[in-house]
């Protein structure tokens, strides 16, 4: 079994899991694929999400790992690679952890990867 360790500060339904909390099924899925992969196996191994809440009772997610979130997962790092290959970074300067509250790097990495005004046009007439 491959247990992965989350921190909610209020308990989570199962509904709001099954919406929001994809990103977390599909890092389990890899972990799955990677042992799966280092195993030689085409059985994966039981996923579960223990969930530690803040002053609350522990709570566990089961994940199956069917072929079409490992379908995902693997077109996620495929896409990935493409764009660090043709690239495109910093890949989500839109997520709520880039910034420099969040980021030892914050300020270096937008500097090196800041475009400017001939830059992004040069690379919007690669793309169209």
């Amino acid at each position: 079994i491959i247990v992965d360790l989350k921190y909610q500060e209020k308990p989570l339904p199962q509904k709001s899991f099954d919406l929001y909390k994809q990103g977390w099924v599909r890092q389990l899925v890899l972990y799955a694929m990677a042992y799966m992969t280092m195993n030689k196996t085409d059985t994966p191994p039981l996923l579960e999400i223990h969930v530690i809440v803040y002053k609350g009772e522990p709570q566990r997610f089961s994940v199956a790992c069917t072929e079409d979130v490992m379908y995902t997962v693997l077109d996620n790092l495929h896409n990935l690679n493409l764009r660090l290959d043709a690239d495109y970074w910093p890949m989500n300067r839109d997520h709520k952890l880039c910034s420099d509250r969040w980021c030892h790097v914050y300020g270096l990495c937008h500097q090196r990867n800041r475009l400017e005004y001939k830059n992004i046009l040069d690379r919007l007439e690669t793309i169209v």
